[in-house]
C-alpha cells in the first residue's frame, strides 16, 4: 500500500485552519459549505487522497487519510465530513468499470456524494437500471458533480434474491440528472448539506453500476492493496475522525476559557483547580486511546493487502498472561510471571476449549467457562500463574523460581473432562502466602 509523505500532507491540511475557521459559522447558517472553503479544499487536491496515481490521484493510506480529516474537522466540522464522502466515493469506484472510472474522474478534483443507507428500488430493463424516488443524507451534494445511490434490483415490482438476499447495486450518475431536496435542517453538523437527492424514471447503465456485497478485482487503474481491502476497513478508518477532530478542538477551547475563567463562588482559576485538572486529563487520555484504536485497526504492516492487525486465531505467537490473544505488553506486568511464547490455539469450539492432546490446554485457576477465563485480568501479584501449557505437569515447570507448585496449588483444566473438577481456590492462598 503506497504513502505519502505524511507530515507534508498534514502541513497542508493545517494551512487551511484560517480558512476554514472563518467560514465555520457561514457554512452552519446556510447550510453548506461555503465556496473558498471547497475551494482551498480542491486546490490542495484533497479530494484526490482516494483517487489512484493512475488517474491524477494522491493514493493515500487510510491511517493517513483519517489524520489529515481530523485535522479539517477540528476547525469544521463538516469539511471534515465532506471530506469523507467525497474520498470514500473515490475508493467504492475501484468497483466500477475502467471506463467509467475514466469517465468520472477525466478531472482529478471531481467530487460525488452519496445516499447508501436507503436503497432505491431499480427496476431492471434492457442495459441497466430504472431510478424512481427520492433518497436522504446525501452529504455534500450542492458541490457534487457526480451522485452514487444504492438501489435494489427490482423485476416486476419482486426483489431479485441471491443466496436468500435482496441483490443491491451501486449506481453512479451525474449530478445534473437529479434534483435537490432541501430537508437538511438540524441542530449539529448542518453544514454538511446532507439532503435528499430525488430522481424520476432516471435511466442508469449497466457500466455506471456495481454489485454491492460481493469480491471483486480491481481494475487496472486500481492495482494497489488500498482498493482490495474489506470495505468496513476502510470505513472504520475514515468514520471515527470526524468526532476525533472535534473533541480536540473541544478540549482546546476549554484549555483557552481554563486560563482565565474564575468559577462562581470561587477564589481560584479554572486551570488551578485539581478537579478541573485530572477531568482535563482524563478527556485527553480517552481522545488519545480513541485515536490510538481507531489508526491501529487500519494500520498496515508492509504491503500486506489487509491493513490490519492479525486475528485472534493467527499464528503469530501468545504470552502466557493471556491464553487468547496476540502477544502485547500487560496492563499491570508482574514480576514474576515467567512469560512464555506458545503455539496458537485452535478457535474453542461451541462445546469449550478442545479437549484432543494436541491442542495445548489453558489452565487457569478455576474458571468455570472459556469466557470466564477471558474475563480474568493479570494481577499485580508476584504468583502470577497464568500460562499455556499441555499438562499439569508442565504448567508447575513454567513458575518462577521459588513460588509453590501450580499442581500443588490445584490447577483445574477447561476441557471437557475437567471441568467438572474441583479444586482449592490456590490463587487466593497464593496472594495470602505474598502479603506475609
Amino acid at each position: 500500500m503506497s504513502t505519502l509523505a505524511q507530515p507534508d500532507l498534514l502541513s497542508t491540511a493545517r494551512d487551511l485552519a484560517s480558512i476554514l475557521r472563518a467560514n465555520a459559522q457561514r457554512s452552519d447558517r446556510d447550510g453548506r459549505l461555503p465556496a473558498e472553503s471547497v475551494t482551498a479544499m480542491r486546490d490542495a487536491g484533497l479530494f484526490r487522497l482516494y483517487v489512484p496515481r493512475s488517474l491524477g490521484g494522491l493514493q493515500v493510506d487510510p491511517v493517513t487519510h483519517a489524520r489529515i480529516q481530523e485535522e479539517l474537522s477540528r476547525h469544521d466540522s463538516a469539511a471534515g465530513w465532506m471530506l469523507q464522502a467525497s474520498a470514500s466515493s473515490a475508493w467504492w469506484c475501484s468497483r466500477l468499470p475502467t471506463e467509467t472510472a475514466q469517465e468520472i474522474y477525466a478531472d482529478p478534483d471531481t467530487t460525488l456524494a452519496v445516499s447508501f443507507p436507503f436503497p432505491f428500488e431499480g427496476e431492471a430493463v434492457d442495459g441497466g437500471l430504472r431510478l424512481s424516488g427520492q433518497r436522504p443524507f446525501a452529504s455534500n451534494v450542492s458541490d457534487a458533480s457526480w451522485i452514487w445511490v444504492t438501489s435494489l434490483t427490482m423485476v416486476n415490482g419482486e426483489p431479485v434474491l441471491v443466496d436468500g438476499a435482496p441483490m443491491v447495486r451501486a449506481a453512479f450518475f451525474p449530478a445534473s440528472d437529479a434534483k435537490i431536496v432541501k430537508t437538511w435542517d438540524t441542530l449539529g453538523m448542518r453544514g454538511t448539506d446532507s439532503n435528499d437527492v430525488s430522481v424520476e424514471d432516471l435511466f442508469v447503465p449497466e457500466r455506471r453500476t456495481f454489485r454491492i456485497g460481493i469480491d471483486h478485482t480491481p481494475g487496472p487503474f486500481y492495482d494497489d492493496p488500498l482498493y482490495r481491502v474489506p470495505a468496513m476497513v476502510c470505513v472504520g478508518s475514515y468514520a471515527p475522525a470526524v468526532a476525533l477532530g472535534m473533541a480536540r478542538d473541544a478540549i482546546d477551547e476549554f484549555v483557552a476559557l481554563a486560563q482565565g475563567k474564575t468559577p462562581f463562588a470561587s477564589s481560584t482559576t479554572l486551570r488551578e483547580r485539581a478537579t478541573a485538572q485530572a477531568k482535563l486529563g482524563r478527556a485527553d487520555g480517552l481522545l488519545r486511546s480513541a485515536r490510538t484504536t481507531s489508526t491501529t485497526g487500519s494500520r498496515g504492516r508492509g504491503n500486506r493487502p489487509y491493513p490490519g492487525r492479525n486475528s485472534p486465531w493467527s499464528s503469530g505467537p501468545r504470552c502466557c498472561w493471556h491464553p487468547c490473544r496476540p502477544l502485547r505488553r500487560p496492563r499491570r506486568r508482574s514480576t514474576s510471571c515467567t512469560r512464555r511464547q506458545a503455539p496458537a490455539p485452535s478457535p474453542p469450539s461451541a462445546a469449550g476449549w478442545s479437549s484432543t492432546s494436541a491442542t495445548p490446554t489453558c489452565y487457569v485457576n478455576r474458571a468455570s467457562s472459556p469466557k470466564a477465563a477471558l474475563k480474568r485480568s493479570v494481577r499485580s501479584s508476584s504468583a502470577c500463574r497464568r500460562t499455556w501449557a499441555s499438562s499439569p505437569s508442565e504448567a508447575s515447570t513454567l513458575t518462577s523460581p521459588g513460588l509453590p507448585s501450580l499442581q500443588d496449588k490445584g490447577w483445574a483444566t477447561l476441557s471437557t473432562q475437567a471441568r467438572g473438577t474441583t479444586s482449592p481456590d490456590w490463587g487466593r492462598q497464593t496472594r495470602r502466602e505474598n502479603r506475609r
